[in-house]
């Protein structure tokens, strides 16, 4: 199966303030999240996330957070707070579309 989901802004604790999201901490909203995903997108589907994957986290960080993700083929399309997912030190984090 394919999934597609956007501006899950994992690590930006202002996201808490302004969405509606059911979380009081930074750590529980990202890992709620994650959770969320790996409920309903299994290790062989593929997963596209358009945009704003991380925010106000480093990319060492934000790669952290992806390892979590049970499925295999995560797809980004890089948004305006995505970090340079072809830097080495993060490379084949995600297909970067």
């Amino acid at each position: 199966m394919i999934w597609f989901t956007s501006d899950i802004h994992l690590g930006h604790e202002k996201a808490l303030d302004f969405t509606c999201r059911l979380w009081n901490q930074i750590d529980e909203m990202n890992e709620g999240i994650i959770a969320n995903i790996n409920e309903k997108v299994k290790e062989n589907d593929e997963l596209y996330i358009l945009g704003d994957y991380s925010f106000k986290i480093t990319a060492l960080e934000a790669a952290t957070l992806r390892k979590k993700i049970y499925c295999k083929k995560v797809h980004l399309v890089p948004g305006n707070h995505d970090k340079d997912w072809n830097n080495k030190l993060v490379q084949g984090t995600f297909i970067v579309e």
